[in-house]
C-alpha cells in the first residue's frame, strides 16, 4: 500500500520511521513553519527532507497540499499531531481512508491537549488511540488502543517519555494488521460529548479558586516542556516547575500566594489550606519582555544554525526562493551601488551573497543576535564585517545610507518592533527597508502563536509618524509585505 503522512512533532517522526521501515511512505505533509519546530521537538519537515522523501509544508486548505495529495494518490493517509481538521475532500482521497493517532483513551478526552487535561482532572490512566478519521472530532472507529498509567509521581514530561515510543510500536502493529489482512475497527462507545479545548500559557495561572490538590495536578500537567503553572504578582510571576504540598500548621493568617520563605533555593508559598514547597521554580519579571524575546530568538537561531549550517533552513525560511524574493524587494528601496549598507539580522550573510551574485557593489556590514550565525558568516566571508550585537543593549555607533531587515520581526511583538524601528531609523541617512507577516484572517491557520502578525495599515500609520515618505509593497507574496521608509521625501 501507498501511504502519505500528515503531521508534526517528535511523535510524527516516530510514525514516519515505522512507515519507512515498511517502505510504504510516498510523501509527507508537515505543518507550516513554527518557531519550536526542530528546537523543542523533532521536525517532521526536516526529517522528510533529510531522508529524501517528497515533503511539503501546509494546511488542508492550501492548493499545493491538495495537489500533492491528488497527484500521489495514497491508499491511506496517516496523521499524528496535525493541528488542522481534515475536510471531507481530503478524507475521501485515499482508497482506504485516513487514520489518526490521538493521545487519550477514546472516546474520553476528544479534542486538544488530552494528556494535560487528563492530568489536571486527576485521571489514573491515559493512553494512545489509533482511529479512523471521519468528519467529527476524534470520533472515528477505533483501530487500536494502548493504556499507560499516570502515577502520583509523574509530571507531564514523564508521561511524554512513556507515550512517545508507543507511536512507533503501534504503527508497526497497524502495518502488520494491514499486511496480514487482520485490519479491524470497532465503534467508539458512547461517552460525554465534551470536546476539550486547546490550552494557552495564561491557563497555567494558579488562583485560590483551585483546590490545593488541583493546584499540584496543574503544576504537574503543564510543567516542562510546557509553559508552566504560575503565581502572578504586580511586577512578576513565579513559575513552579516541580513541587509538593505540606500541611499548614501556623496559626498566622496568610494570604493566598504569599511567599512565606525563600531559602537555599527552596520556596514556600501559602495556598488555600497548605504550603506549596518547590525546589524547582523560576521568577519572570514582566518588564523583561524584550530581554526574554531577544533571548528566545538568540537561542532559537543558534540551535537552527548548529543543526542546518549553511542553509536557508538555519534562518527558518520556508524555501530559498522565498528568501531571495524578499531580498529582491528590499533592495528596490533605492540605488544601493557603493552605498553604506547595514544588514540588520544578517544571519549567515545570505543578503551579501545575493548582492555579489547580482553585481551590486556595496559597503556592507551585518549584525545579528546569534553568535553561531555570525561565526558561520565570518567563516564564509572572512573579509566582510560581521558583528554579534544586541541593538537594545548596544546601540549602533554610526550611521548607514540604507538599513535592510529581512525576516527580523517574524518572532517578535508590536512593542519590540516599534522600539527597534525607531532606533534603526535614527541611524540611516537615506532609508530603511523591512518586511513583516500580514495579519490576514484567511491565512491565520498557517501561523503559530509565536509569529508576529501585523496590519499593513497600522504599520503604515506608525511609519508615517517617523518618516516623510513611506512606501508599501504587498504584491510579491500572499502573507508578506515590505515597507520603505525614507529620510527625505525626494529620495527615490
Amino acid at each position: 500500500m501507498r501511504f502519505i503522512f500528515m503531521g508534526n512533532h517528535t511523535v510524527g517522526v516516530f510514525v514516519i520511521k515505522a512507515l519507512i521501515q515498511e517502505r510504504t511512505l510516498i510523501g509527507i505533509v508537515a505543518h507550516p513553519r513554527d518557531l519550536e519546530d526542530g528546537v523543542k521537538y523533532e521536525s517532521v519537515y526536516d526529517f522528510g527532507i533529510k531522508n529524501k522523501i517528497p515533503t511539503v509544508r501546509g494546511t488542508p486548505k492550501d492548493e499545493h497540499v491538495l495537489d500533492f495529495l491528488f497527484k500521489n494518490k495514497p491508499d491511506m493517509i496517516w496523521v499524528a499531531d496535525y493541528k488542522f481538521i481534515l475536510p471531507k475532500e481530503i478524507i475521501i482521497i485515499p482508497k482506504y481512508g485516513a487514520i489518526n493517532f490521538h493521545p487519550s483513551l477514546l472516546p474520553h478526552y476528544r479534542g486538544r491537549a488530552p494528556l494535560n487535561w487528563a492530568m489536571i482532572n486527576g485521571e489514573k490512566y491515559t493512553g494512545l488511540t489509533v482511529h479512523m478519521i471521519d468528519e467529527g472530532i476524534d470520533s472515528g472507529d477505533i483501530i487500536h488502543q494502548e493504556k499507560i498509567e499516570i502515577s502520583k509521581e509523574d509530571y507531564i514530561g514523564d508521561i511524554l517519555e512513556k507515550i512517545y515510543p508507543l507511536y512507533y510500536d503501534i504503527s508497526l502493529l497497524v502495518l502488520n494488521a494491514i499486511r496480514s489482512g487482520r485490519f479491524k475497527t470497532k465503534k467508539q462507545t458512547k461517552s460525554s460529548d465534551k470536546i476539550y479545548k486547546a490550552r494557552k500559557p495564561k491557563d497555567g495561572l494558579i488562583t485560590d479558586e483551585i483546590e490545593d490538590e488541583g493546584i499540584l495536578r496543574l503544576i504537574k500537567a503543564v510543567s516542562r516542556p510546557y509553559p508552566g503553572a504560575y503565581f502572578e504578582y504586580d511586577d512578576k510571576k513565579i513559575i513552579i516547575w516541580k513541587g509538593y504540598i505540606k500541611m499548614f500548621k501556623s496559626k498566622e493568617e496568610s494570604n493566598f500566594g504569599r511567599v512565606l520563605e525563600n531559602k537555599d533555593g527552596i520556596i514556600k508559598i501559602k495556598i488555600n489550606h497548605n504550603y506549596l514547597i518547590s525546589h524547582d521554580w523560576e521568577i519572570v519579571f514582566k518588564n523583561e519582555t524584550f530581554k526574554e524575546l531577544l533571548f528566545k530568538n538568540k537561542d532559537f537561531y543558534n540551535q537552527r544554525v548548529s543543526k542546518h549550517g549553511y542553509s536557508h533552513l538555519s534562518l527558518n525560511w520556508g524555501s530559498q526562493k522565498n528568501q531571495i524574493t524578499r531580498f529582491e524587494i528590499l533592495s528596490q528601496i533605492g540605488n544601493l551601488e557603493n552605498k553604506n549598507i547595514l544588514d540588520f539580522g544578517c544571519g549567515i550573510g545570505d543578503l551579501f551573497y545575493w548582492f555579489i551574485n547580482n553585481g551590486i557593489n556595496t559597503n556592507y556590514e551585518g549584525i545579528d543576535l546569534s553568535s553561531e550565525m555570525i561565526k558561520l558568516a565570518k567563516k564564509r566571508f572572512p573579509t566582510v564585517k560581521f558583528k554579534c550585537q544586541n541593538l537594545m543593549e548596544s546601540p549602533l555607533n554610526k550611521k548607514y545610507d540604507y538599513i535592510l531587515a529581512s525576516g527580523v520581526f517574524t518572532y517578535s511583538n508590536n512593542g519590540f518592533f516599534q522600539k527597534c524601528l525607531e532606533l534603526l531609523y535614527s541611524k540611516c541617512n537615506k532609508g530603511i527597508a523591512f518586511n513583516l507577516l500580514a495579519d490576514i484572517e484567511k491565512y491565520k491557520n498557517e501561523t503559530t502563536q509565536m509569529e508576529f502578525l501585523s496590519n499593513p495599515d497600522d504599520i503604515l500609520k506608525f511609519c508615517k509618524s517617523l518618516s516623510p515618505k513611506v512606501i508599501l509593497k504587498n504584491d510579491y507574496h500572499y502573507r508578506d509585505f515590505s515597507i520603505y521608509m525614507y529620510k527625505d521625501e525626494n529620495i527615490n
